[in-house]
């Protein structure tokens, strides 16, 4: 109890201490000096202490959830030893002449291709289409190159496929439509493909070996088909002709219906109005012009009365100037009616 005395008096004085005021900051021409030279820092300590710098937790990537649009595993793997069954449908579908259901290609490489085979068309005239596998990549017989080439060509044109395997130019293939498979032979199409080889072979870039290897493919083909000699026709003889060939032409004549009297009469005015058109206007102009001057005339001339002597009746005192009165009132089927009649009963009736 002796020991705790003494804190308790002390605790007690504190308390009731009054509470000392910390004196105010006063800013002086030195402080301002200091401050300009980057000094003020160094002399003064921060008034409140240094607080540690809280390690922010890094936040984590946020999950995707699963649903069954997008599944947790890729059901294709990355595995270009064999070609993936879930591809095989797609090598046979095609609306560009590019075939790369694996996405072999970037974005940019694919738009050049696509390009590249829209010109093609343009400058050949050939549908080129062009399958991309992997290097080194074992293709089954369904998705091989004259596999396809049955399922993609069109009827009656000329098409061509190179079957490519990006950076092993080596294992590329060439199918051609029958015609022109016909016309080349087995040693042409040989020779054909070694030449594309040879001429893609010249770069190491997978890019540049492709787009050289459908350029050769277009240009060379097109060189092949002009050295083909076209079929010589059979030689004519003047005086046999059975040696003249037969040819299959129909000519369908459309039967004319027969034409009414008026319409022929309209077609032969509306010839004789186109020859003779200058002078058909200059008489109907005649002929207006007449009409007018008539009218004109018939408004400006001169009109003159033909004298009358004055009526000595209707000076009479006894009644004798009703005659022209009763002339116009009771007289009436004798003259046709006039607006000076009609006016004159009017009178009368008012008067009356």
């Amino acid at each position: 109890m002796k020991k705790l005395l003494p804190a308790a008096l002390f605790l007690m004085a504190v308390l009731t201490a009054p509470a000392q005021e910390l004196p105010l900051l006063k800013w002086s021409s030195k402080d301002q000096q200091s401050l300009m030279k980057g000094t003020w820092w160094e002399t003064h300590a921060p008034v409140l202490p240094p607080v540690e710098a809280a390690v922010s937790p890094v936040p984590s990537a946020p999950e995707t959830p699963a649903d069954a649009d997008s599944p947790a595993v890729d059901p294709i793997p990355e595995d270009f030893t064999d070609v993936n069954e879930y591809f095989l449908p797609e090598y046979i579908r095609t609306t560009t002449g590019l075939i790369d259901p694996q996405k072999l290609l970037g974005e940019v490489e694919r738009n050049d291709v696509i390009e590249l085979i829209r010109l093609i068309k343009d400058r050949y005239n050939v549908n080129l289409f062009v399958s991309i596998f992997a290097a080194g990549q074992k293709v089954p017989p369904s998705v091989n190159a004259p596999t396809i080439a049955r399922q993609i060509f069109k009827d009656k044109e000329r098409n061509l496929l190179l079957h490519f395997h990006m950076g092993d130019i080596k294992s590329a293939q060439i199918a051609l439509d029958p015609d022109l498979s016909s016309h080349l032979g087995d040693t042409g199409r040989r020779d054909l493909l070694y030449q594309v080889k040879q001429d893609a072979s010249r770069f190491t870039h997978p890019q540049d070996e492709l787009v050289t290897a459908m350029i050769s493919l277009a240009r060379r083909t097109e060189a092949n088909m002009a050295a083909v000699p076209k079929p010589a026709l059979p030689a004519l003889e003047a005086d046999n002709p059975d040696s003249i060939p037969e040819a299959n032409i129909t000519i369908l004549e459309t039967e004319e219906a027969p034409e009414s009297h008026l319409h022929i009469l309209m077609k032969a005015w509306m010839s004789f109005a186109l020859a003779n058109v200058a002078g058909i206007i200059l008489h109907v102009s005649a002929l207006v012009s007449l009409v007018v001057l008539w009218l004109v005339w018939k408004n400006k001339r001169v009109v003159r009365l033909l004298p009358s002597e004055p009526d000595k009746r209707l000076g009479a005192p006894h009644g004798a100037s009703q005659s022209r009165p009763v002339n116009y009132c009771m007289q009436e089927g004798r003259h046709p009616d006039s607006i000076g009649r009609r006016q004159m009963r009017q009178h009368m009736r008012d008067v009356s």
